[in-house]
């Protein structure tokens, strides 16, 4: 009795080891069903960065335009000044004396030749009744001509050292950051001769970058100057390149609080609008190694490496690894290891 026990048992376990060995063997044989996808074209753009320049649209010199001394500075270095605000006084004593002495000369000069006026007037009578000659009358006439060429230069002399005198207070030509005055107070300054300051325009600015004369250029971009973001317009870009095949464009922005000028920035757009490559994101697989696609070919799956871009919705775009004729698994591809066998699901 006990060896029939146990010889039933003997063959039930038999039995239950032959039943799990089948069960392993039938479990390595199933074959991974998945669902494929082709990679579309999508247009895109590729966000670029370059470094560029502050750069005012319009910097004036100051330049006195009479000679003199300086009497006084009336304005701060660095300072935001108005059109029409008072720069310099030119000391205008010298000229105003001028203008005083030719002054007279001009009211002596008119009394002379009133007094020919009226002699030629007695002349005239008299030449009639030959009390004087011809010739007499004529000197007067010439006289005459001569005293209103000098009147007239007198004149001509009179409103230069008015205009001169107006040009020794030097007044603001623009609105805007003035620097520092190269010139201190007393010093000699020659008409026309070196440079006493300079105002620049504040707002708007230009951003100067170079770009590639080979693309198009973008209309607009982000202009990150420190702690300063500006949406920055196309204004223009030169015509000719450089010897490097760069082109010079100028970027206009409303700039709300003092940026220096010269100050070195970073200029952020979208690039030129392309097709690219683009799959569903769940059809990447991330791996110690960068990010891979099964490539679904003759019923077999090949784990391919790619290069992935930007994103747009739910799509990535493949840069590199995949052609657009490829079948890439989209589920199902917990269950895939390279080369191995699939089903793919209609």
């Amino acid at each position: 009795m006990i060896k029939k026990s146990l010889y039933i048992c003997l063959i039930g376990f038999t039995l239950t080891g032959c039943n799990s060995k089948d069960g392993q063997n039938q479990k390595k044989n199933i074959v991974p069903t998945v669902t494929i996808t082709s990679p579309i074209e999508l247009n895109s753009s590729k966000q670029s960065e370059v470094n560029g320049l502050i750069e005012s649209p319009q910097i004036v010199q100051i330049k006195n335009r009479v000679d003199g001394f300086i009497d006084s500075q009336n304005f701060q270095d660095g300072a935001f000044v108005h059109k029409g605000d008072v720069l310099y006084k030119i000391d205008d004593r010298q000229l105003k004396n001028q203008l005083t002495s030719l002054s007279a000369n001009l009211k002596q000069s008119m009394l002379n030749l009133s007094n020919l006026e009226k002699q030629k007037n007695r002349m005239e009578k008299l030449v009639k009744v030959g009390g004087v000659s011809e010739q007499e009358l004529d000197n007067t006439n010439t006289l005459i001509e001569k005293e209103k060429a000098i009147g007239s230069s007198f004149v001509a002399q009179i409103e230069k050292l008015k205009l001169d005198i107006s040009f020794a207070i030097i007044k603001a030509p623009i609105s805007g950051y003035i620097e520092k005055s190269q010139q201190p107070v007393g010093s000699y300054v020659q008409a026309n001769g070196a440079m006493l300051t300079q105002i620049y325009v504040s707002s708007p600015l230009y951003f100067t970058v170079m770009l590639s004369s080979n693309e198009a250029k973008p209309s607009s971009g982000k202009i990150t100057v420190g702690s300063n973001e500006k949406i920055g317009n196309l204004k223009y870009c030169d015509p000719m390149a450089d010897n490097s095949g760069m082109v010079k464009c100028r970027y206009q922005f409303n700039a709300d609080s003092k940026i220096e000028i010269g100050t070195m920035g970073k200029f952020t757009f979208n690039g030129a609008i392309k097709e690219g490559l683009f799959i569903p994101q769940e059809c990447l697989v991330q791996g110690p190694n960068g990010r891979s696609v099964y490539i679904i070919k003759n019923n077999k799956a090949y784990i391919k490496r790619v290069e992935t871009a930007q994103w747009i919705g739910s799509n990535v775009e493949i840069l590199s690894g995949i052609e657009k004729t490829d079948k890439i698994a989209k589920t199902g591809i917990i269950n895939l290891r390279d080369n191995i066998e699939i089903k793919v699901q209609k």
